[in-house]
């Protein structure tokens, strides 16, 4: 019996032994897993911001695990840039591209032209044009803006019928002329004709407007209307005016699905409805340009909850324009202007103290963004008193507020962290953004 008992004893020592090294192996395994996960979502985050106009082999330097992640993953050498280099580095270039073709295998592809001519390489064009019906985005840039050089872009005609693929077209300078290939494309849905809200765009492109869901040029207020009368299905868009403000043609515009808007503050946007509309930002708000807003929120107030006013004057105006809109829950503003006097008027206005049902302003804003500059020593008193009301309303009528971040038109050493300490010490959520954050407030006016 004993030794039957040394002998079971020893296998079962013999079976521990085994699980232990397949454990060991397993735990090899997953860190080895969890490793290229991690080196792969890098490298997903590198091509989703495109990193530069680098090509993707240069992050293959960092390490061998992340050389082997680069010449794997296909995505990663999808965005491909067709510059215009010195004919001493053209070599080099045509070479670059057909690498990235090579590993890009099947994958759609991001075409970027940094700087297109009325002439450009042929040996590049034959690459990249064939390719065209996995082009899933095209980017059309200039470097140079002279009115007696227009580019015509007659080499990009072979494509024409072949755009199954296409998503995404970018045609970012007025001077560019480009043929009517688009207009049978039958995925486009985004459309990007200016770098800015203040740069015009090109007239000299053709676009199937009534498939387009993301919208961003500029034109005169006639054209812009004009357009917005044919795309039905927009669901987000930034639009730029030129031409004189009091010239509005007599077009009304309705965006039955329009959910995020960005504008220039114009006479023409009263002559727009977006009955569905959630977030909207508007650009230079000064005392005459506020009241152009006015007939344009009604038919959005009761879906509108993320609004940004960049660049805007401190003034009485804006307390109609927010007491417009009851169930706006976050609130960026950017100052521009405003003296003293003007601005603890509004704070004033924005507190929750000695506030009545017809005086509500705001009543469910628990957000609120703020680009700071207070001209005096009152005018700072005024705002933290009504952030502290806020926080802690005294009607019944007004939801606490949940967030308070403050920042400077430039970054700068803090000015008012003794107030914000006080904050936080009651509890609050309260701080400033970093210049990090600052800069992605720049970008994205709702990213926090």
């Amino acid at each position: 019996m004993i030794s039957d008992d040394e002998n079971r004893i020893l296998l079962m020592d013999a079976e521990i032994i085994a699980l232990e090294t397949k454990i060991h192996n397993l735990n090899a395994n997953l860190t080895q897993s969890l490793q290229k996960r991690n080196d792969a979502a890098i490298f997903e985050l590198l091509h989703d911001g495109k990193a530069g106009t680098r090509p993707p082999w240069y992050f293959g330097h960092i390490s061998q695990s992340w050389r082997h992640t680069a010449l794997s993953l296909e995505q990663l050498w999808s965005f491909i840039v067709v510059g215009s280099p010195p004919s001493a580095k053209s070599d080099a270039l045509v070479a670059s591209i057909e690498v990235q073709l090579q590993r890009s295998a099947h994958v759609p592809l991001d075409i970027y032209f940094p700087d297109v001519r009325s002439e450009m390489d042929s040996r590049v064009l034959d690459l990249v044009l064939p390719r065209c019906n996995r082009w899933r985005s095209l980017c059309l840039d200039r470097r140079t803006r002279l009115p007696e050089c227009n580019v015509v872009l007659d080499w990009l005609r072979p494509v024409e019928g072949h755009l199954d693929q296409l998503v995404k077209l970018e045609a970012r300078h007025y001077w560019i002329a480009i043929p009517d290939i688009f207009s049978t494309t039958p995925r486009l849905r985004e459309v990007i004709l200016t770098n800015n809200r203040r740069d015009e765009s090109s007239s000299f492109i053709v676009i199937p407007w009534r498939r387009i869901t993301h919208y961003r040029g500029t034109f005169s207020s006639e054209r812009q209307l004009q357009t917005l009368t044919i795309v039905p299905r927009l669901v987000e868009c930034t639009l730029g005016f030129r031409g004189a403000l009091n010239l509005v043609p007599p077009i009304t515009a309705t965006l039955p699905n329009l959910r995020r808007l960005s504008l220039d503050m114009h006479t023409a946007v009263q002559n727009i409805t977006a009955p569905v509309l959630e977030d909207l930002i508007l650009f230079s708000g000064t005392r005459r340009e506020l009241s152009w807003i006015l007939p344009f929120l009604p038919p959005c107030s009761s879906t509108l909850r993320r609004l940004a006013l960049r660049q805007s004057t401190i003034c009485l105006e804006l307390i109609p324009v927010l007491r417009a809109l009851p169930l706006l829950a976050h609130l960026v503003f950017e100052y521009d202007s405003g003296n003293n006097a003007a601005q603890i008027d509004f704070f004033t206005a924005l507190s929750t103290t000695n506030a009545t049902s017809d005086s509500f302003i705001c009543p469910n804003l628990t957000s609120f963004i703020y680009r700071y500059r207070f001209r005096g020593r009152s005018s700072e008193v005024a705002f933290f008193a009504m952030a502290v009301s806020r926080f802690r309303p005294n009607s019944d009528g007004y939801r606490p507020l949940l967030r308070l971040r403050l920042y400077a038109a430039r970054y700068t050493p803090l000015e008012n962290d003794i107030q914000i300490k006080l904050l936080q010490d009651q509890g609050f959520d309260a701080a400033f953004l970093d210049e990090r954050e600052a800069q992605l407030l720049s970008d994205n006016m709702f990213v926090f």
